[in-house]
């Protein structure tokens, strides 16, 4: 395959916000429009592409999970969003296997918020106030991990996720062929 390309690393948020606003590794890039499918060459082979989800519009505004497409290998960052029904609606597919596909990655760096809806039930707050698809609705929409389809990585865990703690949480997932998230791994593009 030639030379590896460029390596990402999970670290922190505030690590990548100060890695930002320091624009020491990769200067200013960030355009001043984004739209669903913005494409954003950042230099030395990397580029970014943007896919829009919903994400408590009327909050934030829009929200964005990014493509980085590297020389060998593409990632797609996609740690919130607000239910699969409106991902799905709002970019015309009818499963998430489907939607992925077109976008053509590699890796997924998946919600994982919550590993059930208990865990917002518990707390006795309305899930609706905290829309995140749990990961075992993901599971249940993907199923067993398939040949062609691309590494899923849940990430954006919760301090209530019992995969953090629970043995038999994370063997659920990676049963299926899917993965935690750990900080510090590095992925080569």
């Amino acid at each position: 395959m030639g030379k590896p390309g460029k390596s990402i690393r999970l670290v922190s948020g505030k690590a990548v916000i100060d890695m930002l606003e320091k624009k020491s590794v990769l200067g200013p890039f960030i355009p001043e429009i984004i739209s669903n499918g913005s494409k954003v060459n950042i230099g030395k082979g990397v580029n970014l592409e943007f896919s829009r989800v919903p994400h408590r519009e009327c909050e934030h505004g829009e929200t964005y999970g990014i493509i980085i497409r590297g020389k060998y290998r593409s990632l797609f960052f996609l740690p919130d969003h607000d239910s699969y029904d409106e991902t799905l609606k709002l970019h015309n597919k009818s499963s998430i296997r489907e939607w992925l596909e077109s976008l053509s990655v590699d890796i997924v760096f998946l919600d994982g918020t919550f590993f059930t809806i208990e865990e917002i039930a518990v707390r006795r707050i309305d899930s609706k106030g905290i829309p995140h698809p749990p990961i075992l609705e993901s599971l249940s929409l993907l199923g067993e991990k398939r040949n062609d389809d691309p590494d899923i990585i849940f990430t954006h865990l919760n301090h209530t996720n019992s995969v953090l703690n629970n043995k038999m949480s994370r063997l659920t997932i990676e049963k299926l062929g899917w993965k935690v998230g750990q900080q510090g791994e590095v992925f080569t593009l």
